[in-house]
């Protein structure tokens, strides 16, 4: 993750120092990629709010909601429900194993989705080339 900033009228900017990152908060980037999108670094506690205007997309919430992972985030509801036992611990272990198999099978859809689109691009090309 970078980041850049300028002061207005100044030519230089010295960095004192860079803090390792400890923790960082991610997105899935929109789209068929898997790739993660690092929204920001050595946070504590997030909040998510949106706006339910015409710009309004559950797609977009989504994909913040993805990254808990139910383990070690401060304030996660879901561990919270286990420590006051209203939650057995047993549903959060078939939740992980569900999760790891659905993140197998997306992997695996948008890598046939990928070799598919390829094809169909070859296909065209090659038709394209013929008719030449």
């Amino acid at each position: 993750m970078g980041a850049y900033g300028k002061i207005p009228g100044e030519d230089k900017a010295i960095i004192h120092h860079v803090f390792e990152r400890k923790s960082k908060f991610s997105r899935k980037m929109a789209g068929t990629t898997i790739d993660k999108q690092i929204v920001a670094a050595n946070v504590d506690i997030v909040f998510i709010a949106m706006s339910l205007n015409e710009d309004f997309n559950i797609r977009r919430l989504e994909r913040y909601l993805r990254n808990c992972t139910h383990t070690n985030e401060p304030g996660c509801f879901v561990q919270e429900k286990i420590q006051a036992r209203e939650l057995e611990t047993k549903r959060l272990q078939s939740y992980f194993k569900i999760k790891k198999e659905l993140d197998f099978i997306e992997k695996k859809t948008i890598k046939h989705t990928k070799l598919a689109e390829k094809r169909k691009k070859k296909k065209l090309a090659k038709k394209k080339k013929k008719n030449r």
